[in-house]
């Protein structure tokens, strides 16, 4: 059986779906397939036209497919916006108080984990002092976990070494002394009962000592350190 000539063919006389044909004077209302042809009928319901289905078969896999690349964005963009919400955010710290007193160091930090959604596993913190670019000495602050939104605070003690001690008293009282504080330290989060891998943490902060031997308020410990700051993880 040969299809009927249709109206309102494109430009290769093919049938092209998105416009409304015509058979003569009627137009064409429902479509229905029956085995390799597609009937349809009129606007008069009194004819019935043949046409070959292989044609409304790709419109049909040409859409399938269009809603399938449309689901696939759609859940990417989804999984996006829920991997923005729930990324962790790095914790703040805080030298809350510093004091240079009869050979030792006393500093007081502050770790606040600023995340609703995950908590932080700490390894050990070793915080190392310098003063013009000479190592001064260091303390080790033991490993600790920290839960979501919570503010920890830590103290420690650096000894100074009787051989630098002289010369960093008469630096403090002169208003020579510079002080710099390096924080190095591995941590890991824990998101929704998930474990993150491990992230290296090198931290500074300029420590502006006064006569009387101590900072006049907190200082934040930030990124970027420099080359002759070596510190080693064990």
């Amino acid at each position: 059986m040969e299809s009927p000539k249709l109206e309102n063919l494109d430009e290769k006389g093919e049938f092209d779906p998105q416009y409304v044909y015509h058979l003569g004077d009627h137009k064409v209302l429902s479509f229905g397939f029956c085995g390799d042809w597609l009937a349809s009928t009129s606007d008069h319901q009194k004819h019935i036209f043949l046409f070959p289905s292989k044609i409304f078969k790709m419109v049909e896999v040409t859409s399938f497919k269009l809603w399938i690349s449309q689901v696939i964005v759609l859940l990417g963009l989804l999984v996006f916006f829920m991997w923005l919400s729930i990324r962790p955010k790095s914790p703040r710290y805080t030298i809350t108080d510093f004091s240079v007193q009869k050979g030792t160091i006393a500093f007081a930090l502050e770790f606040e984990n600023p995340n609703k959604d995950s908590g932080i596993f700490f390894n050990d913190i070793f915080l190392t002092c310098y003063n013009n670019q000479d190592n001064i000495g260091s303390a080790n602050i033991s490993s600790f976990s920290q839960g979501k939104e919570e503010i920890t605070p830590k103290i420690g003690i650096i000894y100074v070494d009787g051989k630098l001690w002289k010369a960093l008293e008469d630096q403090i009282a002169n208003r020579k002394a510079q002080f710099q504080a390096v924080l190095a330290t591995k941590l890991r989060y824990r998101t929704w009962g998930i474990k993150s891998r491990r992230y290296k943490v090198h931290l500074n902060a300029q420590l502006p000592v006064g006569t009387d031997g101590k900072i006049p308020s907190k200082t934040r410990l930030r990124n970027g350190w420099k080359k002759y700051w070596r510190i080693r993880f064990k």
